[in-house]
């Protein structure tokens, strides 16, 4: 039975997101203050290629998010499955490495 986050908003209906073989499950509250963002997420990765999201909403001052996890066979279905491809994806990971390769190994003479 595959573990899954029972997410609550406020009073709504509870969402159940995980599915058996997800390998990453997330719930992410984040605030970007320069943009005064607030957002959750719920989402996670079947494999590196195959990203799973359940829940993507602006959040409110004042709202309440309750996550209890839970085991469960009865999740609900996926908003989104992406399939990142792999080429693309080696090739933001090679630039991410020569940005800090940059920023952190001196320039040799």
């Amino acid at each position: 039975m595959p573990l899954c986050f029972e997410v609550t908003i406020n009073d709504e209906l509870p969402i159940l997101a995980g599915l058996r073989d997800v390998k990453v499950l997330t719930a992410i509250v984040s605030f970007v203050a320069d943009r005064d963002e607030l957002d959750l997420d719920v989402g996670g990765m079947v494999d590196r290629s195959d990203h799973v999201k359940w829940l993507q909403r602006n959040m409110r001052r004042g709202d309440v998010v309750t996550i209890r996890i839970v085991d469960s066979d009865e999740a609900a279905e996926p908003a989104t499955r992406e399939r990142v491809d792999s080429a693309s994806d080696a090739e933001r990971e090679r630039a991410y490495y020569e940005h800090l390769r940059r920023k952190y190994e001196p320039e040799k003479s």
